[in-house]
């Protein structure tokens, strides 16, 4: 009986388990360095002008070490290729928010907002992502927000460096 609890002999099981254990090994290591000033800068009829900039720097690295019976496919049917990479990128950025209308019937609050920013990857070149927004409080308990933005997401590190990898046929 293949199928079951305990069908297996002592001799059958020790037959096909590994000699070598089954393992993964991953280290991840993210150095960030990183500054911004925020506040306002000074006072409009509605509130103050707020604003706020940075600048940042991250290196980050990512190994991800599998046993030998993994890699060349011993273990599952699949060679599963270890991962390793590194990367870095620069970023500035600002924001601001300036009032429009603050304590006035039907506008509790109403201010336009916008932030910027420009990430140069060591991997994937330059970007620039940004968004323009609108909140408007008819009343202190009520707020509406509206935001467009243009937004970029870099690849990782297993998405940038994993080798290629078996998998199991589809049929």
């Amino acid at each position: 009986n293949l199928f079951g609890q305990a069908t297996a002999s002592a001799a059958a099981a020790a037959w096909v388990k590994s000699q070598v254990p089954k393992s993964e090994e991953i280290t991840n290591q993210q150095h960030v360095v990183s500054a911004s000033i925020a506040g306002s800068l000074f006072d409009l009829p509605a509130g103050p002008l707020g604003f706020a900039i940075g600048a940042e720097y991250r290196k980050e690295k990512s190994i991800d070490d599998l046993d030998v019976l993994t890699n060349t496919g011993g273990n599952s049917g699949n060679i599963t290729p270890d991962t390793s990479g590194n990367f870095d990128v620069k970023e500035i950025y600002g924001e601001v928010e300036v009032p429009i209308l603050s304590g006035v019937p039907l506008a509790e609050r109403l201010s336009v907002r916008g932030a910027a920013r420009f990430s140069d990857y060591s991997t994937v070149g330059s970007v620039f992502s940004w968004n323009v927004g609108l909140e408007y409080a008819p009343i202190s308990d009520i707020r509406l927000r509206a935001t467009y933005a243009e937004a970029n997401r870099a690849p990782n590190i297993g998405e940038l460096f994993s080798a290629p990898a078996e998998d199991f046929p589809t049929g």
